[in-house]
């Protein structure tokens, strides 16, 4: 009896433990705890080669898709390296357009996004050409493909959407950049904090989420539905939703796909290299 009681007690501690393992990969497979930044070694040019991060480790990554998203910020400024190797997904990109949503924990109603707008259908096969969109580091085109040449910014507290070329972004202390080299996409940025709100808010140490979106469809109607903010981070396909504008009379945004980091600013040189939570 002695040996049975025993062998009982075994066997529920490894159902404990089988448990336990399940529940967490399960939490960690959702990425629900936000991830730390890291801090630029070298200064970081938007250009859409993202030849700036050949050691920076990615802090999300979708397999399926074969996306992985980088991000790293100073003092000044947030940078964001998304790598895209999926042919359906580079499609949804480039038809239906790339939205990309800074949104702050603390307020979550009011994201900041920049939206490149897509071209809804290809227009001629594609070729090996590239094409810059303005010599001034804007995004360059997908080959066989025409992109627009003007991106659209929301302001946290503004009341529109704001239309602008991607120079004049730049002088705003904007610059998003969009290219295709040996069948990877990258869509990269550089968002300086004075350029998006007070340096207050979007100060390091400050919890954000960062949602990339595709497949964009504008409805007439006002907008009722809101960013969740620091939700777990993931990737889908076909689902509806994404960052809402801010300002009232806003119009609906649905997306063919989304990707969400949540993540914690960092506030200094201390935390160049690998970072302290990887749930890959």
């Amino acid at each position: 009896m002695f040996k049975h009681k025993i062998s009982t007690y075994r066997m529920i501690l490894a159902c404990l433990g089988a448990c336990t393992i399940f529940f967490a990969v399960g939490c960690a497979g959702k990425n629900t705890a936000p991830i730390l930044s890291l801090w630029p070694a070298a200064v970081i040019t938007a250009d859409g080669y993202d030849a700036d991060w050949p050691e920076t480790p990615p802090l999300y990554h979708d397999t399926e898709n074969r996306l992985s998203i980088r991000a790293m910020n100073n003092s000044q400024a947030l940078y964001v390296a998304a790598s895209v190797g999926s042919q359906p997904l580079q499609a949804s990109f480039i038809s239906g357009g790339v939205s990309l949503s800074v949104i702050p924990e603390h307020d979550p109603e009011h994201p900041f996004t920049i939206q490149i707008k897509g071209e809804g259908r290809p227009q001629r096969p594609r070729t090996n050409r590239k094409k810059e969109m303005n010599k001034n580091n804007g995004p360059g085109q997908m080959p066989g493909f025409v992109m627009a040449d003007t991106l659209t910014i929301i302001y946290p507290h503004g009341s529109n959407p704001m239309d602008m070329s991607f120079e004049e972004a730049k002088k705003l202390g904007i610059t998003i950049a969009l290219t295709e080299n040996t069948g990877r996409m990258v869509i990269e940025a550089a968002i300086r904090f004075d350029a998006i709100s007070s340096l207050e808010e979007f100060a390091p140490d400050r919890r954000v989420s960062l949602v990339l979106t595709s497949g964009q469809n504008r409805k007439d109607k006002p907008s009722d539905n809101r960013p969740s903010g620091m939700g777990g981070g993931g990737g889908r396909m076909g689902g509806g939703g994404g960052p809402g504008g801010s300002g009232k009379g806003m119009k609906e945004t649905t997306s063919a796909f989304e990707a969400r980091l949540n993540l914690i600013l960092v506030s200094g040189p201390a935390y160049e290299g690998t970072p302290v939570q990887n749930p890959f």
